[in-house]
């Protein structure tokens, strides 16, 4: 196999280049950018609609950040599933490994190529839809957008690297979809559920805030 011991920036960026290019060519990025603006930008413009007279930044933030907490954990989930799984059940990993890129190479290398096509796709669409919110809103906060928008990076982060992860320790692409599907049900459905069952206590005065 291909060395452990130590990691080479100039692999690692060869892996992620070709998977931000393959991405590239296959519509991926274009498509996830589409579906960022459209999404940001429908939903202001519903949003106005509704609350023509006092509707903020903060307002639309509080709206579409239900939206993009379901949202994005898919996207990554999906994104990441066959990162490496894919390639180990088709066999172009050994291709991969038989040239000069060590396990941990490929490992950031994939890493770094994934999170770039949904941390770009996210913020092409959002910056585009940032007119649109603009001209939705009554009160335009950028320092609130541009937070909203790290913020949501930051997540895109976590998850990949927890899909990737996942992808690397799987043999086939049915345990790699297995296993994010349990990622999601434990982080977002059983996780709410413990979140909204102390927040029902806390109201109740049951527990302590």
């Amino acid at each position: 196999g291909a060395p452990t011991s130590s990691i080479n920036g100039e692999s690692v960026r060869a892996v992620a280049k070709k998977d931000f290019q393959d991405a590239i060519r296959s519509w991926l990025f274009w498509g996830l950018s589409v579906f960022f603006f459209t999404l940001m930008a429908v939903l202001a413009g519903f949003l106005s609609w509704a609350n023509p007279d006092d509707f903020t930044t903060i307002d639309f933030i509080g709206t579409i950040s239900q939206v993009t907490k379901l949202v994005i954990p898919l996207i990554a989930l999906v994104l990441g599933w066959k990162s490496i799984a894919g390639e180990r059940e088709s066999g172009s990993i050994k291709v991969l490994l038989s040239l000069p890129h060590s396990r941990k190479d490929v490992l950031r290398g994939k890493l770094l190529g994934r999170t770039a096509v949904l941390s770009l796709s996210v913020l092409v669409g959002f910056v585009i839809a940032m007119v649109a919110v603009a001209f939705a809103v009554s009160e335009f906060s950028l320092p609130a957008y541009l937070g909203f928008l790290v913020m949501t990076l930051l997540y895109a982060l976590a998850y990949m690297s927890i899909a990737v992860s996942l992808s690397s320790l799987t043999r086939s692409t049915t345990m790699a979809g297995a296993a994010m599907f349990g990622v999601f049900v434990l982080f977002y459905i059983v996780w709410n559920s413990i979140q909204q069952a102390l927040r029902l206590l806390m109201r109740r005065d049951s527990i302590e805030g």
